[in-house]
């Protein structure tokens, strides 16, 4: 969560009705502060259920990339494995440093 001057949000919202109205009480306004409603952060299984919505169906079900799998060269299998169970595409896995591969003088 972000802070602002070392307070987090919630916070912030919290002592937010408590210094208008010692403003107001303090005649350092004219008339109480009208302010929006506490913006409450949007539940996460609902926006990683949106977000799994609007993917769609993954495009391969698991018979048909098991029979991918298996019809693979040992190369092509670690490309496939890569892309479907850490979603890693051809940029990723192309242009990862040598050094995290371990293969700083190989080539």
């Amino acid at each position: 969560m972000q802070k602002l001057a070392g307070l987090s949000r919630w916070e912030m919202n919290s002592a937010r009705p408590m210094v208008f109205k010692y403003a107001f009480d303090a005649g350092l306004i004219d008339r109480p502060v009208k302010y929006w409603p506490i913006i409450q952060a949007p539940c996460k299984k609902k926006v990683l259920r949106l977000a799994r919505a609007a993917k769609g169906p993954p495009p391969f079900d698991a018979k048909a990339l098991r029979q991918i799998i298996n019809a693979a060269d040992v190369q092509l299998r670690a490309m496939i494995l890569l892309a479907s169970i850490a979603e890693f595409g051809n940029n990723d896995v192309g242009h990862a440093a040598a050094a995290r591969r371990g293969l700083e003088g190989a080539g």
